[in-house]
C-alpha cells in the first residue's frame, strides 16, 4: 500500500484489532478491515485527492422485498436516526437485494479517524440491534 493516508489508516484499524487486507487497485488505494466481536467489518476506498469512503453490507434478500413498504421504512427509518452513514438498498448481485452502509470523509486526523470509527460502528449497531434487522432477514 503506498497510499500515505492509506497506511496511516490500515495502522490505526489494526491498532483497534481489526485484520487487514489489501485489496488495492491501480486507481484505488482499498482494503478490507475484518471486525471483531461487537465490530462490523468493512472496505475503505481512498481515492487518490484523498477522499476516503467507508463501506459494508448486510446480508442478501429475496428481490420481492423491494415491494414491501415494511422493508422501504425500516431503510427510512435507518437514515433518519444515522448518526454519520447512509444506507440503501442495492440489487446489483443478481437476484438478491444487498443492504449497504457508507459514509465518506476526507484525510486522516487520528482523533478525527477515531470518531469515524466509532459513528459507524453505532450506526451499524443500532441497525442490528434496534431495528431488529435479523427479524426481516
Amino acid at each position: 500500500m503506498d497510499n500515505v493516508i492509506g497506511q496511516q489508516i490500515s495502522k490505526h484499524l489494526e491498532f483497534l484489532g481489526y485484520e487487514i487486507e489489501d485489496i488495492s487497485t491501480k486507481d484505488y488505494c482499498t482494503f478490507y478491515a475484518k471486525g471483531v466481536i461487537a465490530r462490523p467489518s468493512f472496505t475503505i476506498r481512498i481515492r487518490k485527492d484523498g477522499l476516503v469512503l467507508i463501506s459494508s453490507s448486510i446480508g442478501t434478500w429475496d428481490k420481492n422485498v423491494l415491494d414491501s413498504l415494511e422493508f422501504h421504512n425500516l431503510m427510512h427509518k435507518a437514515n433518519l436516526q444515522s448518526i454519520f452513514c447512509r444506507w440503501y438498498a442495492s440489487t446489483n448481485d443478481g437476484d438478491g437485494v444487498t443492504i449497504i452502509i457508507k459514509s465518506w470523509f476526507f484525510g486522516y486526523d487520528k482523533k478525527s479517524f477515531g470518531r469515524v470509527v466509532e459513528s459507524f460502528n453505532a450506526d451499524w449497531n443500532k441497525f442490528i440491534f434496534n431495528f431488529g434487522i435479523f427479524e426481516h432477514h
